[in-house]
């Protein structure tokens, strides 16, 4: 066999064996959803697209709300893990229900009796997320996951002095 046949084979091998590539994803402080997927209990997350380990990180120089939502059937749970150590706590307990279904995150996030989820309030700071299923009565889940940026005390002033003057405004007008 020649070398480049040699080193192709090699190559082709190193490929196969490796091991599953973990995936990251960054959250933005727009509240919008990502979504990740779970199996079975203890299972990691995981990217919907490929099934490979999935992190999320985020960078925010002000409080945020990371929140989390079950999108599937009714009744699975997860763990949070920041910075790949720290628990940051288990999604809420809902019964389990296999005829009901969300079709996206903000529609399961405004039921939280039927749909487990979890809010956590952190400081500015870079964080990763991650985390594994802790009930999983199907064997599989979709969730979904954002952060929402918390306006500092500053931002809520200009806000009230903003409709204090329009308010002003609207009534010298009357």
């Amino acid at each position: 066999m020649k070398l480049p046949s040699i080193l192709a084979a090699a190559l082709c091998a190193a490929t196969v064996s490796s091991p599953s590539w973990a995936a990251t994803s960054e959250l933005t402080l727009d509240g919008s959803w990502q979504e990740f997927a779970v199996g079975n209990v203890g299972d990691v997350w995981r990217s919907p697209l490929d099934g490979s380990p999935i992190t999320f990180t985020l960078t925010s120089p002000i409080a945020f709300t990371l929140r989390l939502v079950d999108i599937g059937f009714a009744g699975d749970r997860v763990n949070v893990i920041s910075g790949g150590t720290t628990v940051l706590g288990t999604t809420s307990s809902v019964p389990t229900n296999d005829t009901v279904f969300a079709f996206t995150p903000d529609e399961a996030f405004l039921a939280p009796s039927t749909w487990s989820q979890g809010t956590w309030l952190l400081d500015a700071g870079t964080y990763s997320f991650t985390g594994t299923a802790t009930a999983s009565p199907f064997g599989g889940a979709a969730w979904g996951v954002s952060a929402l940026a918390i306006p500092e005390p500053g931002t809520w002033a200009l806000m009230f002095g903003g409709l204090v003057l329009v308010a002003a405004a609207a009534r010298r007008r009357c």
